[in-house]
């Protein structure tokens, strides 16, 4: 009884081991293939697309490097402007700070 016992919670484990396996790597495959194509990213101190890439220029460059990814510019006023455009996926990427007044 004790052999049984040991051989069908044996069983089960292994199944249970290979499972968790194959949908593991189904997810990691569609992970791969949903990668954007490109980022775009705001500052909310910084008013104006020129400044922005005066400020932030060497910054988008080197990640587009390390990231592999296009990375757009997005000019917003300020954090309460930010919040929509996060919201409504018009914007993937904003820096938040506190301006010095």
């Amino acid at each position: 009884m004790k052999r049984r016992n040991f051989l069908w919670y044996s069983l089960l484990f292994a199944a249970g081991c290979t499972t968790g396996v194959n949908s593991t790597n189904n997810s990691s495959d569609q992970m791969v293939g949903t990668a954007p194509k490109n980022l775009k990213f705001a500052v909310t101190d910084v008013t104006g697309i020129k400044d922005l890439q005066r400020d932030f220029g060497l910054f988008c460059t080197t990640l587009e490097e390390i990231l592999g990814i296009k990375i757009e510019f997005f000019p917003v006023e300020n954090s309460t402007a930010a919040a929509p455009a996060l919201l409504s996926r018009e914007v993937d990427i904003v820096l938040l700070g506190l301006q010095n007044t």
